[in-house]
């Protein structure tokens, strides 16, 4: 299937990284893939070839200060995580709803993807929201030994290693790819927080917009997934209080696989049938 390498700019001006994926056939749709914290584009890729092989036409993108990259000029301030959900992601839904006037959009939220889809000021343009393994991120909401790992992570490696050397980078304990300073502080500060995002709003976070959110979510996890535990997962669906939400929990050896995990779900290994899943949820 068609798959075109482009360049979205975002409202500031920050370059972001775009794969494209087209049908042969058809479009059914406009699916947007929006990535995990630290997962690069293409990790995605093969579900998004997957994708377009279903008559969708897909998207998935590099958030700024992915790679640690940043343009010359642009200032680091303005790289952070929270403008994620608030520049990147409506940016990218602009461009869609302008190149794809008529067909419907939805959004695939990974992980962070999920999390901050709340702070998306358009959100309007989505029709439908997938959000696989979304949960909050405090260190309490996670099982003995993840929840001490977490702790470390948030209350010492990243304030420290990402403090001593400008970035975040890939180590033994994070295995995504290196990341911007102004990223990995604050996703440490918000994992630090009881209610996580909601501890933020109207503070560092002015504007959000998760009660306004009344679309369909859909909201997928796995068993064998230990950041995806059920106080995770209700903290989580908390945010959305007006959406009509539906919690899918799929244990991973009652379909024959030996596992997914976090982020199994977009490895070739899950398999076309668990990848049809979330089509035949928006479907239905």
């Amino acid at each position: 299937m068609p798959k075109d390498q482009l360049t979205i700019t975002t409202s500031d001006q920050y370059p972001l990284d775009v794969l494209l994926f087209t049908p042969t056939q058809e479009s059914k749709g406009v699916i947007l893939i929006c990535p995990g914290l630290g997962i690069p584009k293409e990790v995605y890729e093969k579900y998004g070839q997957f994708l377009s092989e279903q008559d969708y036409t897909a998207l998935v993108f590099d958030y700024r200060g992915i790679h640690n990259n940043r343009p010359k000029d642009f200032p680091a301030s303005e790289i952070n995580l929270r403008n994620w959900g608030i520049i990147d992601i409506p940016s990218i839904l602009n461009w869609i709803k302008n190149k794809y006037p008529n067909q419907k959009c939805y959004l695939f939220g990974h992980s962070v993807g999920g999390q901050i889809a709340g702070l998306v000021k358009n959100h309007h343009l989505v029709d439908r929201f997938v959000f696989f393994c979304s949960t909050a991120g405090h260190w309490r909401l996670f099982n003995f030994p993840l929840n001490i790992f977490t702790w470390f992570m948030w209350y010492l490696h990243i304030p420290i290693t990402t403090t001593l050397l400008g970035h975040m980078p890939k180590s033994l304990t994070y295995r995504g790819v290196s990341m911007a300073k102004g990223v990995a502080l604050e996703w440490a500060a918000w994992s630090r927080k009881k209610g996580y995002i909601a501890d933020l709003l109207g503070k560092t976070i002015q504007e959000q917009f998760y009660e306004e959110i009344h679309r369909k979510i859909d909201l997928v996890s796995f068993t064998d997934d230990p950041i995806a535990t059920d106080r995770a997962i209700q903290r989580m669906m908390q945010f959305y209080k007006n959406a009509s939400i539906s919690y899918h929990q799929i244990d991973p050896k009652k379909r024959g696989l030996p596992r997914i995990g976090h982020s199994g779900f977009f490895s070739s290994k899950a398999g076309k049938e668990l990848w049809r899943f979330p089509l035949d949820l928006i479907e239905s």
